[in-house]
């Protein structure tokens, strides 16, 4: 994972995902996050983990959390979703799979010694949802 800081959007797959959202339609969008945050029961593979993280605060975004990027906040305007109750409660389920110790991604950011930061960004987001 190629990744410069330990915000939701701050790696490759995440601003890949948030790039693949921009081309589609506003229902494609939807369906796109839903998608993101339908996390497996088993292992969650690092690319999953961070679009599901993307994805989660994409949602919480819509509902007043800063997602601190120009590119999500210009998505989140071309693309005027609702964070419906389901989106809600899927993205804060998909972060608390994404923060359980059978997920790469935390692995990678325990070896990394961010685990810490990382979960306080997580509860940023979950805050908002």
């Amino acid at each position: 994972m190629g990744a410069w800081g330990s915000g939701p959007f701050d790696n490759d797959d995440a601003m890949d995902f948030v790039g693949d959202l921009a081309n589609g339609s506003t229902a494609e969008v939807v369906a796109r996050l839903r998608e993101a945050l339908a996390l497996p029961d088993d292992y969650v593979e690092s690319p999953e983990g961070s679009s599901a993280v993307a994805a989660a605060a994409l949602v919480a975004a819509r509902l007043g959390y800063n997602p601190g990027n120009p590119t999500v906040a210009d998505l989140l305007v071309a693309h005027p979703f609702e964070a419906d109750d389901q989106l809600r409660s899927s993205a804060s389920a998909a972060l608390a799979r994404v923060a359980a110790d059978d997920s790469e991604l935390m692995e990678l950011w325990d070896e990394a010694g961010l685990r810490e930061s990382v979960e306080t960004v997580y509860g940023d987001i979950r805050a908002f949802l």
